[in-house]
C-alpha cells in the first residue's frame, strides 16, 4: 500500500472535521421516484 500524498492528507483530516461537526459529508439522495425506466422507454 502506498502512503498517502499530502493532499489526500489534508482530505482526510477536513471529512473528519465535517463529521466532528455531525454533519454527514456523504448523505443518501432523496428523491421521490416519478418514473420508471421501462415507462420511459415505452413512451419514447
Amino acid at each position: 500500500m502506498q502512503p498517502l500524498s499530502e493532499q489526500e492528507i489534508v482530505r482526510r483530516e477536513n471529512l473528519e472535521k465535517i463529521r466532528e461537526l455531525g454533519i454527514d459529508p456523504f448523505p443518501p439522495e432523496q428523491f421521490d421516484v416519478n418514473a420508471h425506466t421501462a415507462d420511459i422507454v415505452e413512451k419514447f
